[in-house]
């Protein structure tokens, strides 16, 4: 029935015709490919349309492929972002070291104080000298000096608190000395150590015996050193037709002192400084280990 009225009505036929032979033209939010043959067809990607050749299915397939790639980065990137590392050892990798950043220096500065010697002072330890036979060999023999140099009197070794000394002297364990002279020429040293059981308690001894030579410094002027142990300090004194230098160390749990003498005032402060340092490198070598320590003088 509908073909004879489509037959009937010459007009409808052309309408219909017109209408089922027209391509589609639809291109909201979708891709249309118009015309019976795919080759060089029109591609519309929403608002653009795009020739359907190699060269443009090509572009197509490289802006795809682009598109997924920063995705793709996108996703990596928030994934990063979200599980960064926030361990402890993860935030001290951009902190300083302790070598890098550096230490301060226990020494106090002002005349005649010399400030500590840094070299050597990884392998520097703070060891109680607990025996006796210890401290003796630390104290130093005719090996430990200059030719010439003689003892005039054998090392005394001390337990306890001296008897003369202060409250300062709270864990004093051994008080050595030994007295030196070169013969025929005036030119003496008396050396002392005195351990204790903690290097706190040798700090405390160094003060209270500097504070004292400071008090009572009648005659006494300081005298600038080279570095040595942990604190040091040196005076110096003059006396009719001689002179006379003395100088102190805080070297861990050692407390030492040097008084040097010669019979004119022809005193040398690099002897003095030779004799002291010679003192304090025994103490730390008795400290870490080194038994008997090997330091001599040479001047």
């Amino acid at each position: 029935m509908l073909r004879d009225e489509i037959e009937a009505d010459p007009e409808l036929r052309r309408q219909l015709e017109m209408h089922l032979s027209a391509p589609s033209t639809h291109t909201e939010n979708s891709v249309v490919i118009t015309g019976s043959r795919l080759s060089r067809s029109p591609i519309s990607l929403g608002p653009l349309t795009i020739n359907n050749t190699p060269s443009a299915r090509a572009f197509l397939v490289a802006a795809t492929a682009l598109l997924l790639a920063l995705l793709a980065l996108g996703v990596y990137g928030g994934v990063q972002l979200l599980t960064a590392d926030d361990s402890p050892q993860g935030s001290r990798q951009s902190e300083p070291s302790d070598a890098q950043s550096g230490a301060l220096s226990d020494n106090e500065g002002g005349a005649g104080i010399t400030p500590p010697s840094e070299s050597g002072r990884p392998d520097r330890k703070n060891a109680a000298l607990n025996e006796a036979a210890v401290v003796e060999v630390t104290l130093p023999d005719s090996g430990s000096l200059p030719s010439g140099w003689e003892a005039t009197q054998d090392k005394e070794i001390k337990a306890g608190v001296p008897s003369d000394c202060s409250s300062a002297c709270t864990g004093a364990l051994y008080t050595g000395t030994v007295p030196f002279e070169v013969t025929d020429s005036g030119e003496a040293a008396f050396f002392y150590i005195q351990a204790y059981d903690t290097a706190d308690h040798a700090a405390q001894r160094f003060a209270d015996v500097r504070a004292d030579k400071d008090e009572h410094s009648d005659g006494l002027e300081p005298v600038s050193l080279q570095p040595m142990g942990d604190k040091s300090v040196a005076y110096r004194a003059k006396i009719v037709n001689a002179e006379r230098a003395e100088a102190g160390v805080l070297v861990g749990t050692v407390v030492t002192w040097v008084t040097y003498r010669t019979a004119d005032s022809s005193l040398d402060p690099a002897a003095l400084s030779s004799l002291a340092q010679m003192l304090a490198e025994r103490a730390q070598q008795a400290q870490n280990g080194t038994i008997p320590p090997v330091a001599r003088a040479e001047f």
